[in-house]
């Protein structure tokens, strides 16, 4: 079924990194090398589909691991990063 601005999106735990490897890069682009890297497991294909549908993140809690102690950030869509 078509997801869209009628219908509710839930991304749970899609352990995207911040920043992107080779096949992030390559799947942003279009034709056949895009297709094999988004097919191959890079990124750029699934956050085309979502700007396209108007995805907003409204819930988000990362982690992170800083001289051995355990760091979490939590953002709503009403306030900043906590």
């Amino acid at each position: 079924k078509e997801a869209g601005s009628d219908r509710l999106v839930v991304l749970m735990n899609p352990q995207w990194r911040i920043t992107d490897d080779a096949l992030d890069s390559y799947s942003r682009s279009e034709g056949m090398l895009g297709t094999l890297a988004s097919f191959l497991g890079g990124k750029g294909n699934s956050i085309r589909r979502l700007e396209e549908i108007g995805f907003d993140s409204t819930y988000i809690i990362e982690g992170y691991v800083c001289k051995g102690g355990n760091i979490r950030l939590l953002k709503r869509f009403d306030s900043d990063w906590n």
